[in-house]
This record gives structure tokens, C-alpha cells and sequence, in this order.
């Protein structure tokens, strides 16, 4: 997303509602990011307002399946202008960084997500495995006695 600094210095500030696809923010969705952004001039620096909404596919850290996972963030940066070098200035950046900021550290397909299982590897939200044989690691047989008593 491209914004003419001469045109955002003349009006002082711009508000942009636009739809940006996702594959040119290197993120994976199966339709366009929405965004309200509010852009406000200063002489030292552009400041950016607004929230981005969308859908972003990620992959479940418990079962490893794909989903859908509904994003909603709001923004609120500086841009210094000694840092722009155009006469245009480039948002892609610093919009691709606050989605990437905003994903979950763990993200997981449901609040219950059951995961692998650790000997077949069967996802578990799927169907049940016939596994029975959980190995204990040898370094927590202690434990298991202790737990006992």
C-alpha cells in the first residue's frame, strides 16, 4: 500500500479504507485483509492509525492441521520522516510486521486440541488411536512410585 507524502503534507491527514491482498503481505489467506487506516502529517513524523481484519490460515502447533483464524489488531506506529526516502511511502512493511505481531504465539485450531498422539501419530481430534503402551521415560520412574505412595 503506497501513500503520496506530498498529498498526505497538503491535506495533513488521509483516511484510507482499503482491501490489500494477502499474498503481497506474505501471508497466507483465502481472501483480502480489510483495513481502516487513518494517517496523520507532522513534520517529523506520519502517524498511523487504524485496525486490520481477516481471516489468516495457520497451522495448529498441537495437531498440525490448517485453520482458519479470524485476526482482528489495531495499529498505532510513528514514521519518522528522515526515515522516508520517495516521495511515496510504502506501508507493506510496517502493516506485514503488526499482522506477524498480533498472530498467537502457540496457535491452536480449537481450545481443546487434543494433538498427536505420541506413539502413531494419529490426530487425536480425529479419531481415537488403539495405542496402549505409553512408554515411560526411564528418567520419571521415580516420580511414578513417588505419586503412588
Amino acid at each position: 500500500m503506497e501513500i503520496k507524502i506530498a498529498e498526505l503534507k497538503t491535506l495533513g491527514s488521509l483516511e484510507v479504507v482499503y482491501q490489500e491482498e494477502a499474498k503481497k503481505l506474505e501471508v497466507n489467506s483465502p481472501e483480502p485483509l480489510n483495513m481502516n487506516l487513518f494517517l496523520r502529517y507532522n513534520p517529523e513524523y506520519i502517524t498511523l492509525t487504524g485496525k486490520i481484519e481477516g481471516k489468516i490460515e495457520l497451522i495448529c502447533s498441537c495437531c498440525l492441521e490448517t485453520f482458519l483464524y479470524s485476526m482482528k489488531t489495531r495499529l498505532n506506529l510513528r514514521i519518522p520522516n528522515k526515515e522516508m526516502k520517495n516521495e511515496i511511502l510504502d506501508l507493506s512493511e510496517e502493516i506485514r510486521q503488526q499482522i506477524i505481531l498480533n498472530l498467537p504465539f502457540k496457535p491452536l485450531c480449537q481450545e481443546k486440541c487434543l494433538g498427536l498422539c505420541p506413539q502413531c501419530g494419529e490426530n487425536l481430534n480425529l479419531r481415537k488411536c488403539n495405542c496402549q503402551n505409553r512408554v515411560l521415560d526411564p528418567r520419571l520412574e521415580k516420580l511414578k512410585n513417588f505419586i503412588q505412595r
